[in-house]
């Protein structure tokens, strides 16, 4: 079992509390471009960053991934606070 970074989750999770990357980036300490690059999927963020994401996103560190059983996906998991 691994966990697979899900970067439209990100992406849809910080539409839905209105921020835009560049806001989101200035909360938590990095650039719009970092954004952009962990919501394409093509990077992931370090546990530090991972935690502030969560903390301003007000949604668990977890539900940004999703669980892959040998090699068969599965759905991800979103839980709010």
């Amino acid at each position: 079992m691994r966990a697979i970074w899900e970067g439209g989750l990100l992406k849809m999770r910080r539409k839905q509390v209105g921020l835009r990357m560049e806001a989101l980036a200035q909360k938590i300490g990095c650039t719009r471009a970092a954004i952009s690059i962990w919501e394409s999927g093509k990077s992931v963020p370090g546990g530090d960053l991972l935690v502030l994401l969560s903390e301003v996103l007000k949604q668990e560190p977890k539900s940004f991934f999703r669980l892959e059983i040998e090699d068969e996906p599965c759905e991800p998991m979103l839980t709010l606070f």
